[in-house]
C-alpha cells in the first residue's frame, strides 16, 4: 500500500500562531501548489491551538482530499473535526458518528472546490467492508467531498491507491500533540 504524506504548509502558519513544531523534513513533491513533508508535529496548548489548526487546514483543503485521524480517545480528534467544519462554515453540531459511521454535512458555499464534507468515525469496525457496504467508495470518488475519518487503522484497506494525509493526535502526559503526516 502507497501512501502520499501531503503536508499543508503549517510549518509557517505554526510558527505565526506561536505554535511549537518540529522541523519538517522534504519529501516528494505532491502536486503543483502542494508543498509535502515527511512529518511536522505541533503542539496543542488549548482548544484555541486546534482551532487555529482547523483555519489553516480550512484554508488549505481541496476536493477530493481524504483527512485520516489518528489518536487515542480523549486526544482531540472530534475536536479538530468540529473546528475544521465551524471554518468551512457548517453551522450544524457536528457529533462524532460512532454508532451510523458516516455523517455528511454540506457547506454553504463550496471551498477549494470542497461541497460536502463527510464524517467517518471508523471505531466499532472490524474492516472496511462494513464502509463499503453503506457506499463509501462514493464519497472517496467525489471530488467534492472532504473526507474525515477518525480511527483509520480500523479500515486501512480502504486507503489503497489512495492520497491521504494522516494527522496524528498524541497526549502525552498533560501536553497534546497534533503530527501532520
Amino acid at each position: 500500500m502507497e501512501y502520499l504524506y501531503t503536508l499543508l504548509s503549517l510549518e509557517r502558519t505554526a510558527t505565526r500562531f506561536g505554535m511549537r513544531t518540529n522541523i519538517p523534513v522534504p519529501h516528494q513533491n505532491a502536486g503543483v501548489g502542494h508543498q509535502t513533508f515527511m512529518q511536522t508535529k505541533i503542539e496543542l496548548k488549548s482548544i484555541e491551538d486546534t482551532e487555529k489548526l482547523a483555519n489553516k487546514i480550512a484554508s488549505e483543503i481541496f476536493g477530493g482530499q481524504i483527512l485520516a485521524l489518528e489518536g487515542p480517545v480523549g486526544a482531540g480528534k472530534t475536536t479538530f473535526v468540529k473546528a475544521l467544519a465551524k471554518e468551512l462554515g457548517i453551522t450544524e453540531t457536528v457529533v462524532s458518528p460512532t454508532y451510523t459511521l458516516l455523517q455528511p454535512y454540506e457547506l454553504p458555499n463550496s471551498v477549494n472546490g470542497v461541497n460536502t464534507l463527510i464524517h467517518i468515525d471508523a471505531y466499532r469496525l472490524e474492516s472496511a467492508e462494513d464502509l463499503r457496504a453503506i457506499g463509501v467508495e462514493d464519497f472517496l470518488n467525489d471530488f467534492s467531498a472532504l473526507v474525515i475519518i477518525e480511527w483509520p487503522e480500523n479500515c486501512a484497506e480502504i486507503f489503497e491507491n489512495r492520497k491521504v494525509t494522516f494527522l496524528k493526535f498524541e497526549i502525552i502526559g498533560e501536553k497534546r500533540t497534533a503530527t501532520i503526516q
